[in-house]
């Protein structure tokens, strides 16, 4: 906005037609539009997120879509994921899955141009990642979250079931 601003004061001082009062309270509307523009520019550019990631073993792709992410909307039952993370609903839409014969760092790498926003926290997951020993899982689940949209993961601490075919792994807020 400065730059903005300096400019069209610049253009304003060379015009004789415009009085010092004129002059004067086009400064202060410039300014005024300035400090608000400020407050809203922050609050849509700034937007809060969330992820939580969950790796696990499932001894088919069928089995982990079909029988533990999915929700039942007949019995309005909540998925076998929500019942393991302790979560009450998380929206379907905001889950991203995927099953590989083993899980490696590399067929993560491998993928996460698929993944939205990969570049807010992939890098430090796979750190994370490499410090566990992997070869007894298979999937990893991404669940992200807004401040409107599954806004419940931004409490979320961790899972408290045992013996369940998931581990929480990773939890990251970022800001985009």
């Amino acid at each position: 906005m400065k730059p903005l601003k300096n400019t069209l004061l610049g253009l304003l001082k060379n015009q004789p037609e415009f009085t010092f009062h004129t002059f004067d309270n086009i400064i202060n509307f410039i300014d005024y539009v300035e400090a608000f523009a400020s407050q809203w520019v922050d609050k849509i550019e700034m937007n809060n997120n969330v992820v939580c990631v969950w790796i696990g073993y499932f001894s088919s792709e069928e089995e982990l879509y079909d029988n533990y992410l999915s929700f039942n909307y007949e019995n309005e039952e909540v998925s076998r994921l929500c019942k393991d993370t302790g979560l009450d609903y998380y929206d379907e839409d905001f889950i991203e899955s995927w099953w590989f014969e083993t899980l490696e760092i590399n067929n993560l790498l491998n993928n996460k141009d698929y993944l939205s926003d990969f570049e807010y926290f992939f890098d430090e997951l796979i750190v994370k990642l490499k410090e566990l020993d992997l070869s007894q899982y298979n999937s990893i689940s991404f669940l992200f979250g807004t401040q409107d949209q599954n806004e419940n993961l931004f409490a979320y601490q961790g899972m408290t079931m045992k013996n369940a075919p998931i581990q929480f792994v990773f939890k990251k807020e970022y800001v985009k």
